[in-house]
């Protein structure tokens, strides 16, 4: 329901329906995730982080969510702090080009 609020511009009400998961599920990444995505399109960054965080605390192999915490990473000037994320996640998903990339990019950010 939080998804179908947040794509019809609810975000009120898309906020209120992924909080209210957290209270049913509190292990549901998922609903971490979009509170992060949220809060990052607020410019809430730290926000964002610790939505981030603990969902990849919940499932480390979440790879929307890790994929949105490089973005606000990456803003940050910060990608490389992805790395490990990044490395265990892509033994997790050997075949993901986008994690193999966002490693490659981090990796090289770290080297500057």
């Amino acid at each position: 329901m939080g998804e179908e609020l947040f794509q019809a511009g609810d975000y009120q009400g898309a906020e209120q329906a992924f909080s209210q998961s957290l209270k049913l599920d509190p292990q549901n990444a998922e609903a971490y995730n979009n509170l992060g995505v949220m809060a990052f399109l607020r410019q809430d960054t730290p926000r964002a982080i610790e939505y981030f965080t603990r969902s990849l605390t919940t499932d480390p192999f979440y790879q929307d969510a890790l994929v949105n915490f490089c973005d606000v990473l990456r803003s940050l000037h910060l990608l490389h702090e992805a790395i490990p994320y990044l490395e265990a996640a892509g033994r997790h998903h050997p075949h993901s080009d986008q994690l193999r990339d966002l490693l490659q990019e981090a990796k090289t950010t770290a080297q500057k």
